[in-house]
């Protein structure tokens, strides 16, 4: 169901399909539909009126700029905790998927791309023994997957590619500081 939701089959404020229609087009029975729906109402992706349906919940500016921001504080912190694990080939990693990414966002792929923006972070963000850091991540960034639409999507995702360039220019460098303010304060 996340993933139909990714993917843009409901566009925002949809309606889902009743209950039972969606269980019968998922292939699975109510109940653990019902599971699914209160854990994606709990992340933020649905809202459940009672007798009146499952929507699926709007993200706001505001949500983004938020969520935003909350990830580049927690992922700087991530980063500079975990520099003097980074290696040579973590940072060859590093290219290798701004690589892919800019592929995906040139072939206008943005489930792709958006899948691959997140291996990059996870990158460094693996390297953390912080088992709270992904639960705290994921959601927001589950969330954040949903926009491909959006007006600035394209543009926002092609400012991440510049970051993460200077991101990888710092590391080559051994700069601590400017990667980890880069993705506080840039990214």
């Amino acid at each position: 169901l996340l993933e139909e939701l990714r993917t843009g089959r409901y566009a925002q404020t949809d309606r889902l399909p009743a209950e039972v229609d969606l269980a019968a087009e998922l292939g699975v029975s109510r109940t653990p539909l019902r599971d699914a729906l209160l854990r994606l109402e709990a992340e933020g992706f649905v809202t459940i009126q009672p007798r009146k349906g499952v929507y699926i919940t709007p993200v706001s500016d505001a949500f983004v700029k938020s969520a935003c921001q909350i990830l580049g504080a927690l992922e700087a912190d991530c980063l500079d905790t975990v520099f003097p694990l980074l290696t040579s080939r973590h940072i060859r990693q590093l290219e290798e998927s701004n690589k892919r990414q800019e592929q995906f966002l040139e072939r206008r792929q943005a489930v792709e791309y958006h899948a691959e923006n997140a291996r990059f972070h996870d990158i460094f963000l693996s390297l953390s023994s912080n088992t709270l850091l992904y639960q705290t991540i994921g959601p927001l960034r589950r969330r954040l997957d949903m926009l491909p639409d959006h007006p600035l999507a394209y543009e926002q995702a092609r400012a991440a590619l510049n970051d993460h360039c200077r991101i990888i220019d710092s590391l080559k460098m051994k700069n601590r500081t400017a990667a980890v303010s880069v993705l506080r304060h840039e990214h």
